[in-house]
């Protein structure tokens, strides 16, 4: 249970907070929770401060020792190019100060704000199969983070980045997340089955409704439609919602409960014609495989000081991408970059562009099912939208905002996964302007690039203002946290009318139905 504590996180938040103490949870979706975060190590500020020699001792270099210099070639070279396990303050390579275009006149600063974010940096889901690969080639490296227990759970930097990103938002949006007595009352939180999803909702939602060092809250994590957590009456709890176990999370997970959706990827899977499939074939890719099956068969030190080699006609283009994911982990969990990373760091860019490749087809534009998957989650974003605008947010005054009015909704937040996301953005046209990628030849120049538009904790804001009355609303989006124009808005810019946006996807909110866009069977 202190596994989900927010105590927990103000060991990130507030260093000097002490251990943490066991909350009450309600409902069997609970108990689940409770049970699948028990395996979580909950790092103490003092564990984070001594991650890296910790990892140093358990998992040797790989290669001779690097000087300073080198190291952070490789660093450089390899860290803002990690695919979907690309850490999400390296995403783009700039610090995350963003400039904000002022509401057009007549309209006033945001009063409601929409988000759809991925899970923090999680561990890796393949620990096993890369202690084993590791074995296999006779290389001197663990997984940094424990052992196989660990999988896909959140890490403690995964934390931090959604309370860091909560305070971001909020320091842009006060009135949306402005200091509340019951931020249950005007804030939907959801988020998907998965720990890691749970833990990260927990994180923003500390670091959005500004919770001090002395006034810690009680998490409420309860099944949607269950009965009420112990801790629901609480006038300083936030609660989480997720689906219950039996339930078809169609807005969060559609991907999970769509028969084309899987029909597709099955198909991508036996497709050895697919641009993904000929990329592996390519000479680029060849390249990279014959400079990886070199390193590996020249030997790397062990801790014996002795070398091993391995036949590198055994090593396959699987075992090179899983060696990419090994250097990611290496970074986002030990930030650590002579390991796997020395290996792959000189043909990381091809690495990349061949799990772009991937994401294109499998989760994004090149999939003829993803602009119409996530049709039930777009329902209930312009659904929160119509509610905020409804329970009379948008025509507020600052003062009104900040009041203990239980009926004036702020947020609505969701926390989910890269399958989530990039279904969503695919559905808004927000990659419509990207020509597809091919396996002809890697493409640098795109703007497609997972490191970019799916790290760990990419986010979609969409925040509301009121112009001159409820009726007369517009919104932005921002897409890890910058600045975009939908295509369906191009002709109004940053600020466009909800009634524009509405109008633009009448079909996918009144029309389309999720089984037969899925070809569900009844």
């Amino acid at each position: 249970w202190c596994s989900l504590s927010p105590r927990a996180h103000h060991r990130v938040a507030h260093p000097r907070r002490a251990q943490a103490q066991p909350r009450g949870m309600g409902g069997v979706a609970s108990v689940m929770i409770l049970c699948a975060a028990s395996t979580t190590a909950w790092a103490t500020t003092e564990a984070e401060r001594t991650t890296t020699d910790a990892v140093a001792e358990r998992a040797p270099v790989l290669r001779r020792e690097a000087s300073s210099e080198e190291k952070n070639t490789i660093m450089d070279a390899v860290r803002g190019r990690l695919a979907t396990k690309t850490a999400y303050a390296s995403a783009d390579g700039a610090a995350r100060v963003f400039s904000e275009t002022p509401p057009p006149a007549g309209c006033g600063e945001a009063t409601f704000v929409n988000v759809v974010a991925r899970h923090g940096t999680r561990h890796s889901s393949k620990i096993a199969r890369l202690d084993a690969l590791a074995a296999r080639l006779g290389l001197p490296w663990r997984y940094p983070g424990g052992d196989a227990s660990q999988a896909s759970l959140l890490t403690p930097r995964g934390r931090e980045e959604h309370y860091e990103l909560a305070r971001r938002l909020r320091a842009r949006y006060p009135l949306a997340f402005a200091s509340v007595v019951s931020p249950a009352s005007r804030t939907t939180i959801r988020a998907t089955s998965k720990s890691r999803a749970v833990q990260s909702a927990e994180a923003f939602a500390l670091g959005a409704f500004d919770y001090d060092d002395d006034d810690d809250p009680a998490l409420v994590v309860t099944a949607s439609g269950g009965v009420p957590a112990e801790n629901e009456g609480s006038t300083r709890a936030f609660r989480v919602e997720i689906p219950a176990a039996n339930d078809s999370d169609r807005q969060l997970r559609f991907f999970d409960h769509c028969a084309a959706h899987a029909a597709w990827e099955a198909a991508l899977e036996r497709n050895a014609t697919s641009e993904y499939a000929r990329y592996l074939a390519s000479d680029e890719f060849e390249a990279a495989l014959a400079a990886f099956r070199r390193r590996v068969g020249r030997g790397v030190p062990n801790e014996a000081g002795s070398s091993t080699t391995t036949e590198s006609s055994s090593v396959s283009a699987a075992d090179l991408l899983l060696a990419y994911e090994g250097c990611a982990y290496d970074v986002v969990v030990a930030d650590a970059d002579d390991r796997w990373c020395g290996l792959v760091a000189d043909h990381v860019a091809v690495l990349e562009y061949a799990k772009d490749l991937d994401e294109w087809y499998e989760n994004g534009p090149g999939n003829p099912v993803a602009r119409t998957m996530p049709v039930e989650l777009l329902r209930d974003l312009v659904a929160a939208f119509d509610d905020a605008v409804a329970s009379s947010l948008a025509a507020a005054t600052e003062d009104d905002v900040r009041a203990p009015n239980t009926t004036r909704r702020r947020s609505a937040l969701r926390f989910a996964h890269a399958e989530t996301l990039l279904p969503l953005a695919t559905m808004l046209g927000l990659f419509d302007a990207q020509p597809a990628p091919t396996a002809a030849r890697l493409d640098d120049a795109r703007r497609f690039r997972t490191s970019v538009v799916a790290p760990m904790a990419a986010n979609l804001v969409a925040t509301l203002h009121p112009c001159g009355g409820a009726s007369a609303s517009k919104v932005k989006v921002l897409y890890n946290e910058r600045e975009v124009v939908l295509p369906a808005c191009a002709a109004e810019g940053v600020y466009c009318d909800l009634a524009t946006l509405k109008r633009a996807f009448h079909d996918a909110l009144h029309v389309w139905d999720f089984d037969a866009l899925c070809g569900n069977a009844d």
